[in-house]
């Protein structure tokens, strides 16, 4: 595989006249690797974090996994290589979505395709693409894991304080996007985010590992500081707090967020770009009604 393009993917978040966060949508580049190696320009990802399946890149496991701490330069790219970049076209095969097979409700069906993601190897099934909107107006994207789904919506953790914790207590309309890519699917919400009940972020938190709840109360999340130096200066202060200490407490910063989706789509790839697009979409009495859209 030495040279080949595996490719990689970005999301964008738009925003509606009214402000409100529209829609995050996936988009794909590539990424030159070199197997075996790091990759050869200055991403400098080791191939093994490239995952099984074409396209399945994660930056986010390349980072835990150890990028270079002294990335060299970038060089200026071969124009033939940002050429086939970006006129990269995938035929996305014959695998379908009838309404015939849908589910009744849009959480019964997202559970379905969730458990085929984690038994098909999908690298972080779990993991989606939140985008928000700021309190100045602003969009803002990142990813985060579902940590929980049931009739009541889809929840994920964070602190409050942080800029997503803002934007979604200051303004609650989110879209997310579940990016499975090497199985040619999306899983697209539109809602509100609401804050979870206490005890259910109090449980949450208690089953963290330990080094996690540590970070929680050393990490202002998403304020600047001076250098990775005074981070984990911050977190040894906080062990030192917690020495000794058997069960470390939430902090009251801390805690889950449940999106209430009013509308799911489920999209999947097929030939000729004639993808299957099913979406749900709530009533004003909560019962859900099933529609198509054109690709």
């Amino acid at each position: 595989m030495n040279s080949d393009t595996l490719r990689s993917t970005i999301s964008i978040t738009l925003v509606d006249a009214a402000g409100a966060c529209d829609r995050t949508v996936p988009t794909t580049v590539r990424v030159r690797g070199n197997c075996g190696r790091s990759c050869r320009h200055s991403c400098h990802v080791p191939a093994r974090t490239l995952g099984r399946g074409r396209g399945d890149f994660s930056a986010g496991a390349a980072y835990a996994d150890g990028m270079s701490e002294n990335p060299a330069t970038p060089s200026n790219p071969d124009p033939d290589d940002l050429t086939a970049a970006l006129s990269t076209h995938t035929d996305y095969g014959v695998e379908k979505l009838e309404e015939a097979d849908a589910a009744a409700d849009p959480v019964t069906q997202f559970r379905a395709w969730l458990a085929e993601a984690a038994e098909r190897e999908v690298y972080e099934p779990n993991a989606m693409v939140v985008g928000t909107v700021d309190p100045d107006g602003a969009p803002s994207v990142r990813t985060v894991l579902l940590r929980g789904v049931d009739e009541r919506g889809f929840e994920f953790y964070t602190d409050y304080t942080s800029r997503k914790g803002r934007a979604l207590l200051a303004t609650p309309g989110i879209s997310a996007v579940f990016p499975w890519y090497s199985l040619h699917r999306q899983v697209i919400l539109y809602g509100e985010a609401r804050p979870v009940e206490q005890q259910t972020s109090d449980d949450y938190f208690a089953n963290r590992p330990r080094g996690a709840q540590v970070a929680a109360w050393a990490s202002d999340q998403s304020q600047p500081i001076d250098g990775r130096e005074g981070l984990e200066r911050k977190v040894r202060e906080a062990e030192e707090r917690f020495e000794g200490v058997e069960t470390v407490p939430r902090p009251e910063r801390w805690g889950g967020f449940r999106i209430v989706p009013h509308r799911v789509e489920f999209w999947q790839g097929r030939t000729s770009r004639l993808h299957d697009r099913l979406v749900y979409t709530r009533d004003a009495s909560g019962e859900w009604a099933l529609g198509r859209l054109q690709p």
